[in-house]
């Protein structure tokens, strides 16, 4: 429970306005720590209900073990700190002096260091056109790609791989709409592809792997830098390319040669 007053309480946390309820929870998790729920039970509506996602619903509201009607408190500053991990990383939530978790808005250019630049930064973007005309482009050409994609999935019905599932939710929380693309099959193989592959394989040469490999040592010598003979050269010194030597890739004090 030091912790969560430690947490509460540090005055390095700070926010950005996607994170102002967040952090006004975790600024709560001292008092709660404290709370003997045993005599003052956590009730619902102290409960911040916007951060309750369904994952958490039946662990915060539907404790057995915990009087009708009363929330899990344990189960709440978990759902909270959890909340808090994920503000962290997107810096929603950040801390105060820090390089990593810092804020990333606050090396941005404001007031008239940035009016001194903004006109030239502008340009160099192509961003000419007033701002509002540029998000409205933006969104009609989102909604346009969404609804060419409606379309698409609806002209090919059931048979279609990719889909829209809605999943399901209550009033105060609507379902989230996923995209599920299924994995294509396996395609079999053709017959100009087993001809090919037939095609390719009569053009390699037959040869053994001894003979091969002396006459590439011919061509660059790979031996005698990848193996050491102490005592003796390697066989294949005195072989002609009628001869096939015994190669071993490991030194000849483990392998004579024959």
């Amino acid at each position: 429970m030091r912790f969560l007053k430690l947490l509460g309480e540090s005055k390095a946390l700070a926010a950005a306005p996607g994170g102002v309820r967040l952090l006004k929870a975790v600024r709560a998790l001292p008092e709660l720590s404290r709370r003997q729920v045993g005599k003052k039970p956590l009730l619902p509506k102290e409960v911040d209900a916007h951060l309750v996602g369904r994952a958490w619903k039946r662990a915060v509201y539907s404790n057995p073990d915990l009087p009708e009607g009363a929330a899990d408190r344990d189960a709440y500053v978990v759902c909270v700190l959890e909340h808090l991990h994920r503000a962290l990383q997107v810096r929603d939530v950040y801390a105060t002096p820090s390089l990593r978790w810092g804020d990333p808005r606050a090396h941005l250019l404001a007031g008239t260091t940035w009016e001194a630049v903004a006109e030239d930064v502008l340009a160099s973007l192509s961003l000419t056109d007033p701002v509002a005309e540029h998000l409205n482009s933006k969104a009609m050409a989102l909604d346009a790609a969404w609804k060419q994609m409606a379309a698409r999935l609806e002209e090919a019905g059931d048979e279609s791989l990719v889909k829209v599932v809605v999943s399901p939710g209550t009033s105060a929380q609507p379902g989230r709409a996923r995209l599920v693309v299924e994995p294509l099959g396996a395609l079999g193989e053709s017959a100009t592809l087993a001809e090919l592959r037939a095609v390719c394989q009569a053009m390699l040469p037959r040869v053994d792997l001894p003979e091969l490999l002396l006459e590439v040592h011919e061509w660059t010598w790979f031996p005698d830098a990848s193996l050491t003979w102490p005592t003796s050269p390697p066989a294949w010194t005195t072989c002609t390319p009628r001869w096939s030597p015994c190669w071993s890739p490991r030194p000849a004090t483990s392998a004579s040669p024959r």
